[in-house]
């Protein structure tokens, strides 16, 4: 795999009480129950390796504290408004807001369409002291969905892969809404593969994502970025995930927005291109 981020930079961090503000007081007391050494190996993990449920007990710190720098780069004040697409379960940059934008006017949204995860999602983030909305719909034309709020930040955290997965279930008649995301994932993969391996992925999907960014152009307030993280899940690759396709998604997608011409580029120190993507 190639390395996700600068060990050197992340190790003296372990030791700095301030990224333990992403946790609950549970959640802390665990954290620091982790012998030094043993948190050291797990991060070094992590920057080589897929995430595995080895490393999953480090794994929140990182992710969460690495979203504080993305918005306090793309964001430098002490208010925010941030719309992220296809959430699922995850709650890492709710968790990050909560850390870097502490103040009442800071709005997180939420499009997420699978009734499960967005429950598992709303049972996770209960009591964080964030303005969390949640839209339970697809991603489409964004404008109507929001009802006319513009955000600061539009950001997909490891969800353009799901959007892919969740366009080329529903074009294969699954019920990608209400039935458990983890009962059809394995058949998700096996068609993502299909279309990659055989060449018709960009046919399939390409003016249906690029139909997404431009939807999320239009929420942006003047200044506004979209941000695209990716990285790689070992489950995905135990379900049998192209691994050729898992680490190279961000560079083939780049290929999309480039060609279409929807939005530029933009780019800033300590994210590597390989897993991070800055569209303005």
């Amino acid at each position: 795999m190639k390395i996700l981020d600068n060990l050197q930079s992340w190790l003296p961090r372990l030791e700095d009480a301030t990224t333990l503000d992403v946790f609950l007081p549970h959640e802390k007391a665990d954290f620091l129950a982790i012998p030094p050494a043993k948190k050291r190996e797990l991060l070094k993990d992590i920057m080589e390796k897929p995430v595995d449920f080895e490393s999953s007990s480090i794994w929140p710190w990182y992710n969460w504290n690495k979203w504080v720098d993305v918005l306090k780069t793309v964001k430098p004040v002490e208010t925010i408004s941030l719309l992220e697409l296809a959430t699922g379960s995850n709650i890492g940059i709710p968790r990050a807001m909560t850390a870097a934008f502490p103040h009442p006017e800071t709005r997180y949204t939420t499009i997420n369409a699978n009734k499960v995860l967005t429950k598992w999602f709303r049972d996770s983030t209960e009591g964080l002291p964030l303005n969390i909305e949640i839209i339970e719909d697809v991603a489409g034309e964004l404008k109507d969905q929001v009802q006319g709020k513009t955000f600061d930040v539009v950001a997909f955290e490891h969800s353009i892969n799901d959007i892919i997965f969740d366009m080329l279930g529903r074009k294969n008649g699954l019920d990608t809404i209400n039935i458990n995301w983890f009962d059809i994932h394995e058949e998700m993969v096996r068609f993502t593969n299909d279309e990659f391996r055989n060449g018709t992925l960009e046919n399939s999907v390409k003016d249906e994502m690029m139909g997404i960014l431009a939807s999320c152009k239009k929420v942006l307030k003047p200044g506004g970025v979209i941000v695209i993280s990716h990285f790689m899940y070992q489950y995905d690759l135990d379900k049998g995930m192209d691994p050729v396709f898992w680490e190279e998604l961000l560079p083939i997608f780049r290929k999309w927005v480039t060609d279409a011409g929807v939005m530029r580029e933009v780019f800033f120190d300590g994210f590597d291109t390989q897993w991070w993507m800055f569209l303005v």
